[in-house]
């Protein structure tokens, strides 16, 4: 038996990719081109990308000028006549006029930059020098190991979970919130209300909603004003908490983890829409504000 974790792909060395760019005339021509990209070219694999690129150059005249650069797409996904034509049909000047062929033609210019992110502030900073990237500390505590009393006691936990699905004889994923500082499980999916096949009943979405009505049952007992009797107001749900399933959980529970501020995950068994081991890996999204750690329980 052990424990895998899911990280992202990284590379020890620089890897280049090479991408479009379109070079932009001003800030308001940038977010035009912003909310035209993002819904038609979301480059979700290269989320550590910035997608505008700002740089300062010093004129003869001892003025500077600024020029700005705005990521397209991927070289190996769309060809350059294709993109021109594209955005000849979607996307207007600053007073509204359309662009002819020759002004794309010469704006849009092949770029390179890090097909990873970068997860430590070392190569951050000079990777970062062939185009903008976005850096989160969180990377790194995703490499601190599991010592071996930790292993033994998820393992447990898990084999208790399995337990109880073969005993209630159900296939549906089941799961607990775990604290792992008080060593005490503090909610466990309701089977009789568990839906699979209803994405707001999946089981993820159970434990997150079961946890809210007790700590808005708590905040009811607690005393009335400003400052709730042993209550933090402005914590996350799931601060702090590891969650236990048996199967990986959907995109939509894997981002939900995100807003309740989930410290761990771990399950048995991937799934076809995981939102984990994909492309996707959610816990791992560089633009997110939160990152969790999961890991996957192997069976040998």
């Amino acid at each position: 038996m052990h424990i895998q974790p899911i990280v992202k792909e990284t590379e020890q060395e620089l890897l280049k990719i090479e991408l479009y760019a379109l070079h932009l005339h001003s800030p308001q021509q940038a977010s035009s081109f912003i909310k035209l990209i993002s819904i038609h070219f979301p480059l979700t694999d290269l989320s550590h990308l910035k997608r505008i690129k700002k740089t300062t150059e010093l004129l003869d005249d001892n003025k500077n000028c600024i020029n700005l650069y705005g990521l397209i797409a991927k070289t190996s996904d769309v060809k350059k006549e294709d993109l021109v034509n594209f955005l000849l049909q979607n996307f207007n000047n600053d007073n509204g006029q359309n662009f002819d062929s020759d002004y794309f033609n010469q704006r849009i210019i092949k770029i390179s930059a890090s097909k990873y992110p970068a997860t430590d502030k070392k190569k951050f900073d000079i990777w970062k020098t062939l185009w903008p990237m976005n850096f989160h500390n969180d990377y790194q505590k995703h490499d601190i190991p599991l010592n071996d009393i930790e292993i033994q006691e998820i393992f447990s936990i898990m084999n208790k979970l399995k337990n109880l699905s073969v005993e209630l004889n159900s296939s549906k994923n089941v799961g607990l919130i775990y604290d792992p500082k008080k060593k005490l499980t503090t909610l466990q999916t309701d089977l009789n209300s568990l839906t699979d096949s209803h994405p707001l009943n999946h089981c993820i979405l159970q434990l997150i909603n079961a946890s809210a009505k007790n700590y808005v049952i708590k905040l009811q007992k607690s005393k009335v004003g400003d400052k709730r009797k042993g209550l933090d107001c402005e914590s996350y749900l799931l601060k702090d908490m590891d969650v236990f399933v048996l199967k990986e959980p959907c995109i939509m529970c894997s981002m939900a983890l995100v807003h309740s501020r989930v410290s761990r995950i771990f399950y048995v068994e991937n799934t076809e829409e995981g939102g984990l081991e994909g492309l996707l890996k959610v816990h791992l999204v560089p633009s997110l504000n939160h990152h969790y750690r999961a890991f996957k329980l192997i069976y040998d």
